[in-house]
């Protein structure tokens, strides 16, 4: 039985992917200067999106050998992942860090981080009521 429940879980992938984007745009920023230096992005909410919109049956497996059926990945085996943006060139010396996408995304993403982390203490304060702490 586990001790926290899936939205716990779920937020903590989250703040794990806010934490790991703002290092690499920090990162970015650090290298803009860098001649051939690719910018590294976060891939996590579209593979998340897409493990919780896959909510079809789930077969039982009694052999190694068997086709798996329904869900592909588990939402909450979700982690973020670093890819290197590859499409796009910016400059001639092959450097593709924008620097105004950048301190944007940045922002963006420490106001993400704020709202999941007020989520999370959402869900902590739910559990203490629960165990019988009472409000506040």
């Amino acid at each position: 039985m586990e001790l926290f429940g899936s939205n716990l879980q779920l937020l903590m992938g989250g703040m794990n992917a806010a934490l790991l984007r703002q290092q690499l745009a920090a990162q970015n920023l650090a290298n803009a200067d860098t001649p051939g230096y690719k910018a590294a992005r976060v891939v996590f909410e579209t593979r998340l999106q897409t493990a919780l919109a896959d909510n079809g049956i789930i077969g039982a497996s009694t052999n190694p050998g068997h086709i798996p059926l329904g869900r592909a990945a588990d939402p909450l085996a979700v982690r973020p992942q670093v890819a290197i943006d590859t499409l796009r060139s910016g400059r001639p010396d092959g450097n593709n860090v924008d620097l105004e996408a950048e301190a944007a995304g940045m922002a963006s993403n420490a106001l993400w981080y704020s709202a999941m982390v007020r989520l999370a203490n959402d869900e902590f304060r739910r559990l203490h009521l629960v165990m019988g702490g009472g409000g506040a």
